[in-house]
């Protein structure tokens, strides 16, 4: 297993208070498997993934659990051994390559650093090492992108130099988070095909932080739905986007727009949008039972008071909910 990470609870400090982001989290990933964490902004799927590179933000912290990386225990290395992880075992694709690239750096020497850091090859053989790199992810020219600006990229040719930044030091984990985030669909699907593509080639293992559920069914193999800190139903793709089991997963999956071809090719909506009512609740206002009870047509006393937890179904389908748990959907 490439990435395992067990029971993990990261909390948020303030003041003399601490609430807890994400609760009880557990994933695992093989090589050349992706998983999408997927759930609505503030559901702690970032966070999820700072925890596991240790790049957490000041006032956060790993509570309990574990985090395992190619059979070594990592949550508990201090900062100065984990420097050395990231970018050579674990890398991350950030979701604004505008802000992740140095604008006054020319792309090639932003890459080089990463050689450089892990000493991955000769000094001489780093410029050739970028140049190799920017083509094999579709960069035209590469002898010239190395010398270019980010201002004189596209969205797309931006995304596409974080992901050579993360595959510089051949990495066995990469974490990606959103990174489709402002790009036309074109353009995004030429990402993700990028990505499935890099991973057949170099067998990643691929932890891909999303809310748009179409490049999760691109890319993934399973998908874990995570509301409030709470990981809620997990389970094959197919499966978790075809037939959610979650009142929240189902929710999700109604508030997708799908097109319909209509006569003389023109395209409409196959029906009306649903929407989930409310909001997710920030840490400091989790209070107990499910998380979701506020907003679910189906809560019950029970969902109120107690924390459901996940139940196994056939084809390695799991939730997190009573109404589930009879054998039937919430």
């Amino acid at each position: 297993m490439v990435l395992s990470v067990e029971n993990l609870t990261v909390v948020s400090s303030q003041g003399k208070r601490t609430f807890p982001v994400v609760e009880d989290l557990s994933l695992s990933i093989g090589r050349g498997g992706t998983l999408a964490l997927v759930g609505e902004s503030g559901c702690g799927k970032t966070v999820s993934a700072l925890s596991i590179m240790g790049l957490l933000p000041p006032g956060f912290s790993i509570a309990s659990g574990s985090i395992t990386l190619g059979g070594e225990k990592i949550s508990s290395l201090p900062k100065s051994k984990l420097r050395g992880l990231r970018g050579r075992r674990m890398s991350m694709i950030f979701q604004e390559p505008m802000t992740a690239l140095n604008p006054v750096m020319a792309i090639g020497k932003q890459v080089a650093e990463v050689l450089k850091s892990h000493r991955i090859c000769p000094p001489g053989q780093i410029k050739g090492r970028v140049v190799d790199l920017l083509a094999e992810v579709g960069l035209p020219d590469p002898e010239r992108q190395y010398w270019a600006y980010p201002h004189e990229f596209s969205g797309g040719m931006r995304q596409r130099v974080m992901c050579v930044m993360a595959l510089a030091a051949s990495p066995d984990l990469i974490i990606a988070d959103e990174p489709t985030t402002a790009l036309d669909a074109t353009v995004q699907a030429q990402i993700l095909d990028l990505l499935r593509d890099l991973q057949a080639k170099r067998g990643l293992a691929i932890l891909l932080i999303t809310h748009n559920l179409l490049a999760a069914s691109l890319l993934a193999d399973r998908v874990a739905v995570l509301y409030a800190g709470r990981k809620v139903e997990e389970g094959p793709t197919d499966e978790v986007l075809t037939n959610p089991l979650h009142p929240y997963a189902r929710g999700l999956m109604d508030s997708q727009p799908k097109l319909t071809l209509g006569q003389g090719g023109t395209q409409g909506m196959a029906r009306r949008l649903k929407i989930i009512a409310g909001q997710v609740p920030p840490p400091s206002q989790r209070q107990g039972g499910c998380h979701f009870h506020g907003r679910c047509e189906a809560s019950t006393d029970k969902c109120q008071k107690e924390i459901p937890t996940l139940i196994a179904r056939s084809g390695g389908h799991s939730v997190a909910c009573f109404g589930a748990e009879e054998g039937g959907k919430a």
